[in-house]
């Protein structure tokens, strides 16, 4: 999408076809509703920059027979959603019993049976107030750094590179904390 925005040529829009389509059959086979979710995310920051809020509602509109094909259903996914939702509740418990300090930085595993799939409740439960504060304040700043760098350079004549680029890093970090709501991924490389 970046690449198409600095300059819009037919084998650009080709390619961006191709990665959409790539990506939706695969979200689609592996049944992951995260995935899912997370290209809806990525695509709507793209169509609401566009579009503005009518635009959300057209992605939204788009997203929503992705979201029928694609997923888990049944007993498994049930099962699934249960067991994540209990090593939340799990993870919470523990930011409340241990709101200063957390339990502390990779135990959370040892307070209940499975990770927490969740890096926000595993930040808080871990780190405590203190360092989920951290934690998001770094999140903060990231995010700052890109809106920034969007609204500056929005109608600065050649600045297309920088324009293109901080709203793909935009995009793409806000399809993963969208992702990382459903994943442990509170100091994983690909969120950092």
């Amino acid at each position: 999408l970046a690449f198409f925005e600095m300059r819009r040529t037919l084998l650009r829009l080709l390619l961006v076809l191709a990665t959409v389509v790539v990506v939706i059959v695969t979200d689609v086979f592996s049944q992951s509703r995260g995935a899912i979710l997370i290209f809806m995310t990525v695509m709507g920051v793209y169509f609401v920059r566009k579009y503005g809020i009518r635009g959300m509602m057209v992605g939204g509109g788009m997203g929503a027979p992705l979201l029928m094909l694609g997923g888990r259903s049944g007993e498994e996914a049930n099962k699934s959603a249960e067991e994540r939702m209990e090593v939340m509740s799990d993870g919470l418990n523990m930011f409340f019993q241990n709101p200063h300090i957390g339990v502390g930085y990779g135990q959370f595993g040892k307070h209940t049976f499975l990770t927490a799939h969740n890096a926000y409740v595993l930040a808080s439960a871990e780190l405590g107030l203190f360092g989920f504060w951290v934690w998001m304040v770094i999140v903060y700043t990231i995010m700052k750094m890109m809106i920034l760098l969007i609204l500056r350079y929005a109608d600065v004549p050649g600045a297309e590179f920088i324009r293109a680029w901080s709203l793909a890093l935009f995009a793409s970090f806000c399809g993963t904390l969208v992702g990382i709501f459903f994943l442990s991924w509170t100091y994983h490389y690909v969120l950092w």
